[in-house]
């Protein structure tokens, strides 16, 4: 299945060159297949139910609304500041 054309705009990932490496390691073991992010060589249809599904297995409580993938994106960048990092270095 394609992309549908639509009028948003994608912003580029720059990728670090230790997870470019990698990730080419990876696509020449075979280890993933053709997508980033991929179950039993299978690309994730959708990451919001993986995400969801996820959540439920570790148990926390979804009735707050604050288990979402954003929280994490601002927990992993609160660690990496806690590290050390300086702010936007991590991109």
């Amino acid at each position: 299945m394609g992309k549908r054309v639509s009028m948003k705009r994608q912003t580029p990932v720059p990728l670090p060159s230790r997870l470019l490496a990698h990730l080419r390691r990876w696509s020449r073991l075979g280890i993933a297949k053709g997508h980033f992010v991929e179950w039993n060589g299978r690309p994730v249809a959708s990451v919001k139910t993986g995400f969801a599904s996820g959540v439920r297995i570790a148990g926390l409580d979804v009735t707050t609304g604050n288990v979402t993938p954003h929280t994490l994106r601002h927990t992993a960048a609160t660690w990496l500041m806690q590290h050390g990092a300086q702010r936007g270095s991590w991109v």
